[in-house]
């Protein structure tokens, strides 16, 4: 990235960048990018994704030039464009991205940038997840999430407080995962929970401080509260089965693909250590097989 892009900050403020959502049909991407001061009245989405691999790159344009990103990123912007034009999630115009509003080549500032990137999430109007291009089912994911967020809406206190996991919820879970028309469902929503994002540290500072978050794969998008709470319930419902000893529940379970990259958990604790616990639990379950 060359450092023509770049205009030294002044004390306090970070570059925020605007998609020209004009040609929706284009497959170059046209961004502007402004400076502005970090406050609470400074309204902005914040992305939060995986870098991707950077000799796997797009050219977009920035202020007029040519600008290489990889392509997970543009694919994200992608993505945003579309949903920024449709107003479908009611985003802010401004976007702050890390690749592209800090400059890279500035060691300095990079790493004046980076002790600023609590704040910088903290005061984002909404953090965007975005764990990458949607595939095949992933629809049937994201509606199965959904239904059982919508269900489930009112164990979100028991969940945090370390309740057990009421019995209709159980049974509820337990029959879901027995249906046979939701097993595409099950396998894809355990695949959009496996997403590499997951196992990204950074996602503790990004998502468990942000004032609002979505969960987003391709075009659908989801709160991330819904996703969080699902995960929670499954993490309790196999927590329940193995302490039971329950072999029918811990193969319903195993339905879902693989869950060691399950790393969702509540705002209010790391989202990290459910990690360790989905991994150990994941070992128990390969152990009863």
């Amino acid at each position: 990235m060359t450092s023509l892009h770049y205009q030294p900050l002044a004390e306090g403020e970070i570059r925020l960048l605007t998609i020209d959502t004009t040609s929706l049909s284009s497959p170059e991407i046209h961004i502007s990018m402004s400076a502005a001061q970090l406050n609470e009245t400074t309204e902005y989405i914040a992305l939060s994704y995986v870098w991707g691999s950077e000799t796997d790159c797009r050219d977009i344009k920035l202020n007029g030039r040519s600008m290489s990103v990889t392509t997970n990123l543009y694919d994200a912007l992608t993505c945003m464009r579309k949903s920024i034009a449709a107003a479908s999630l009611d985003f802010p115009a401004k976007i702050w991205i890390d690749a592209i509003c800090i400059n890279q080549g500035d060691i300095a500032e990079r790493n004046k940038q980076v002790t600023r990137m609590r704040d910088i999430y903290t005061q984002a109007l909404i953090v965007w997840a975005f764990v990458g291009v949607e595939t095949e089912h992933d629809q049937e994911g994201f509606n199965l999430i959904k239904a059982l967020a919508l269900k489930f809406q009112g164990l979100s206190q028991a969940l945090d407080l370390g309740h057990k996991l009421p019995e209709d919820a159980s049974q509820t879970i337990a029959n879901s995962l027995q249906h046979p028309g939701l097993e595409v469902a099950w396998k894809a929503m355990g695949r959009l929970l496996s997403r590499p994002w997951w196992t990204r540290a950074w996602i503790v500072q990004e998502i468990a401080l942000a004032r609002s978050a979505i969960f987003g794969c391709g075009e659908q998008a989801i709160d991330m509260s819904d996703v969080l709470l699902v995960g929670e319930l499954l993490w309790a419902y196999m927590t329940q089965a193995i302490a039971q000893s329950d072999e029918r529940a811990a193969d319903r379970i195993t339905v879902v693909d693989r869950f060691e990259g399950l790393d969702v958990d509540s705002r209010d604790a790391s989202l990290l250590s459910l990690q360790n616990r989905i991994q150990r639990l994941d070992r128990k379950l390969q152990a009863m097989d």
